[in-house]
């Protein structure tokens, strides 16, 4: 029997009439005890063995974050490291099926993509021939197997621009996850302002310069680009608050005020001006209009800077500053009020007055017989002063 280069470690029997091709690995050689001397002559020659490719090896462990020199024990048959190997192959098959799931729905930070199509496009290529590669390492699971692998070093480093935007893509999305919630709260409170309020002109500001670091590669890698980029939120998200606090606050009686308002709206002399409304000579609509406007303005004083934090809106009495008109404090609107009460008054003792004085009021009472005089006349005058 001679001996052949074909890398594979063993005997091969040459095919004849009524043989196939056969070869006899050498974990298998003790069967040929029992193989009679005809066929044992049938096998043309022994085969090399197939020496380790320990540079591809050390190659493959380093791309997937492993020690190289590890690499090593596998060629002395140890299946700890094989081990090792596979389930780093199982980690990365099953980060690069999540991020192109991600991908095809797109990644989004305060209401914009992060990425453009055609980098989309790119990337995914670059993914897909990485999950291609590593899936076929997963029948590599023993070292006897390793030594057969058929990959070089060439082949296995080229993968490392697949593995690396696996990275990027998962560092876009750790980014857009730790700073989402501050940007969609900051996104909401935009709707919330007027929109030529000055906080909204710093906001836009401050949106599009986070946007344009976090889609440069270079600027989002820099050390401490995620805690000065949360600074800068929290920065314009504590401006709000403040912001709205004192908006809500110029919009809204106190629990002071309230107090006022009850009274001034079960005040004795309004009940009068009521009961003097039936008369037709009254002008009733500018008693109608005060009550109006006095329960038109509103309350509200159970708000913390703790549930403005959590939600951009009063939870209480859904203050949007935008959806109201802008105007004077509440409370100087209420301080109005009562000196609009008094007028008012005033306003109506004098209607009374002049038109019970009136000639033509005082004939046509006159005209009119005693009881029908009692039951046309005008009820009571109430004390308004």
């Amino acid at each position: 029997m001679g001996r052949g280069r074909t890398g594979r470690s063993g005997l091969r029997r040459r095919a004849g009439p009524g043989h196939s091709r056969q070869e006899v690995r050498r974990h298998r050689l003790p069967q040929l005890a029992g193989t009679g001397i005809d066929e044992l002559t049938q096998f043309k020659h022994v085969e090399r063995p197939k020496d380790w490719n320990l540079p591809a090896l050390k190659a493959l462990f380093e791309l997937l974050g492993l020690i190289p020199g590890t690499a090593q024990l596998v060629t002395q048959g140890n299946d700890r490291p094989v081990q090792q190997l596979q389930k780093a192959i199982t980690e990365a098959v099953e980060r690069l099926v999540l991020t192109q799931q991600d991908l095809q729905t797109g990644l989004f930070f305060w209401v914009r993509s992060l990425l453009p199509e055609d980098e989309i496009v790119k990337l995914r290529a670059k993914l897909d021939g990485s999950k291609t590669f590593l899936e076929s390492l997963q029948a590599y699971t023993t070292p006897g197997k390793l030594k057969n692998l058929r990959y070089d070093v060439q082949e296995i480093t080229g993968h490392r621009n697949g593995l690396q935007a696996l990275e990027e893509i998962e560092l876009l999305q750790e980014l857009a996850g730790d700073l989402g919630s501050a940007a969609s709260y900051l996104s909401t409170v935009q709707a919330v302002l007027p929109t030529d309020h000055e906080w909204n002109d710093k906001m836009k500001a401050v949106r599009d310069e986070v946007l344009d670091r976090i889609g440069d590669p270079v600027q989002r890698g820099t050390a401490g680009f995620r805690q000065q980029t949360q600074h800068k939120l929290n920065d314009l998200k504590k401006a709000y608050l403040r912001t709205y606090i004192s908006m809500h606050v110029k919009a809204r009686l106190g629990v002071n005020d309230d107090k006022r308002k009850a009274r001034l709206m079960g005040d004795e002399r309004l009940k009068d001006l009521q009961k003097l409304s039936i008369i037709d000579l009254m002008p009733r609509q500018h008693l109608s209009d005060f009550q109006n406007r006095l329960a038109a303005l509103k309350s509200c004083f159970e708000m913390t800077e703790q549930e403005l934090d959590a939600s951009p809106l009063c939870p209480h009495c859904k203050f949007k500053p935008a959806a109201e008109p802008p105007g004077p404090p509440a409370a100087i609107i209420l301080d109005n009020f009562d000196g609009e009460f008094d007028k008012l008054i005033e306003g109506w003792t004098q209607t009374l007055l002049t038109n019970l004085a009136d000639p033509t009021t005082k004939t046509n009472l006159g005209l009119l017989k005693p009881a029908p005089r009692c039951s046309r006349a005008a009820p009571p005058l109430p004390r308004l002063r």
